[in-house]
C-alpha cells in the first residue's frame, strides 16, 4: 500500500496507522523534490519551495465534489520525514532515491527483506528491468500516464529526467539556498550535503545519528 501521508493522530489520538506495520520510507534530496515538485503541478520553483516548507501542506485538502482521494496531511518536507522517523509505532525502513538509483536491485532486496517478503532473485531482476527509467519514460510516451494528465502542462512527462543531482542545473543560487535553509537539518540527518554553510542548529542533527531503519507498508516522499 502506497501513501504519502505524515504519520498522523486521528482526532481522538490514536494513531492513522496500525502500530506494528512495517514502513518502507522513500526519501529524495529536497532539492531534487522541488523541480519534480514544480514539474507535477505545473507551478514555478519558488512555489514548490514554499509548499515544501508549508507545516499545513496536504493533497487533495480542498472539497471541489466527488474525488477519487481524501485527504493526505503531508506538513512540510523536514516535518514529514521526521514525523516517520522519530515515531516509535511502526517500524521504519528508510530508501534514500539516490541509491536506489545507483544500485536498484540490491536496494530493492533490501527493502524487500525489511517488509518481510521473500523475493527470488531473477524476479527481483525482472521488476528491475521492467521499471527502467527509460523504459517507463517510453510506455509513457506511448500511452500516456492517467494518475497525472490532469496536472503536468501539455508536453511535459511524469517520468521527466530520474536523475540522481540534476537539481544542480535547474536551480539558482538562491533557491538552492533557500531549501538548504529551510531543511538542511534534515538533509544532513539523511546524509545529504549542503552546498551552502550549515547552521550550528543544522550541525547539530549530525550528532543526533543517521536515519532509523528498522523492519517492514510503504510510504513515500516526492
Amino acid at each position: 500500500m502506497k501513501i504519502h501521508d505524515a504519520y498522523n493522530a486521528c482526532p481522538d489520538g490514536r494513531p492513522m496507522f496500525a502500530a506494528g506495520r512495517a514502513t518502507v520510507l522513500i526519501v529524495r534530496d529536497p532539492r531534487a523534490v522541488a523541480t519534480s515538485l514544480a514539474s507535477f503541478f505545473n507551478k514555478s520553483v519558488e512555489a514548490a519551495i514554499d509548499q515544501m516548507a508549508d507545516a499545513k501542506s496536504a493533497l487533495a485538502s480542498e472539497i471541489t465534489g466527488d474525488s477519487a482521494q481524501v485527504r493526505q496531511t503531508l506538513r512540510d518536507w523536514s516535518s514529514h520525514t521526521a514525523s516517520w522517523l522519530d515515531q516509535t509505532d511502526v517500524p521504519v525502513h528508510v530508501v534514500r532515491y539516490e541509491d536506489l538509483k545507483a544500485d536498484t536491485l540490491t536496494i530493492f532486496l533490501a527493502a524487500m527483506e525489511a517488509v518481510g517478503f521473500a523475493v527470488e532473485l531473477r524476479a527481483a531482476q525482472r521488476a528491475v528491468a521492467a521499471t527502467n527509467f527509460n523504459r517507463l519514460q517510453d510506455q509513457e510516451r506511448a500511452a500516456g500516464f492517467h494518475e497525472v494528465e490532469h496536472n503536468l502542462r501539455h508536453g511535459a512527462l511524469f517520468f521527466r529526467r530520474g536523475e540522481s543531482g540534476a537539481w544542480r542545473d535547474e536551480l539558482t543560487a538562491a533557491q538552492i539556498a533557500r531549501i538548504e535553509s529551510n531543511h538542511g537539518e534534515m538533509m544532513l540527518r539523511l546524509g545529504y550535503e549542503l552546498q551552502s554553510a550549515p547552521r550550528p542548529r543544522q550541525l547539530g542533527a549530525i550528532a543526533a545519528g543517521g536515519a532509523r531503519t528498522g523492519g517492514a507498508g510503504a510510504t513515500s516522499v516526492a
